[in-house]
């Protein structure tokens, strides 16, 4: 089967840049028993902004309900590394 993960939007972000805004983007990937993990996909960045909408569908094939798909939220950084401002992680078997 295949799973469609929807990233709509997030409210009310931590402001984690100098200027008091963020530029999120979320990270997708699917990760199964054994510790094994797909390709991740990615979110445009919506930048200056601590209300984002992407609205963008993702499909990840899956092979058993013991599957999960994971969710981590960043704030792009121009300069050094991208910070992680949250994640979820939710279970096949709950779609």
């Amino acid at each position: 089967g295949v799973a469609e993960v929807g990233v709509i939007k997030a409210k009310s972000l931590k402001r984690m840049d100098m200027a008091g805004l963020s530029d999120p983007y979320v990270m997708l990937s699917m990760t199964g028993g054994g510790g094994w993990r797909k390709k991740a996909k990615k979110t445009k960045i919506v930048r200056n902004n601590l209300n984002p909408e992407w609205n963008q569908e993702f499909s990840f094939p899956v092979t058993d309900l013991e599957q999960k798909v994971e969710l981590i939220l960043y704030d792009h950084d121009d300069l050094g590394s991208d910070d992680i401002m949250g994640y979820v992680i939710v279970p096949v078997a709950d779609f």
